[in-house]
């Protein structure tokens, strides 16, 4: 992606292509991509991502 697709707020490739997705408005792989783009871009220190750690879900079984 280019820095021009990641800038344009509403209108980037990214934002028209999930507003066409059947997505959950809870759905995060939105903006798991966004975040992984601006770290290829320089936009995110990858040593801070890094220092963070992996982030995870656990979905605790319902009864």
């Amino acid at each position: 992606m280019e820095m021009k697709d990641l800038m344009g707020g509403p209108e980037n490739i990214l934002s028209q292509k999930s507003a066409k997705a059947p997505l959950t408005p809870t759905c995060l792989v939105p903006a798991a991509v966004m975040n992984a783009c601006w770290l290829e871009n320089g936009m995110i220190s990858k040593n801070l991502a890094r220092e963070m750690g992996k982030m995870e879900i656990i979905f605790d079984k319902l009864e």
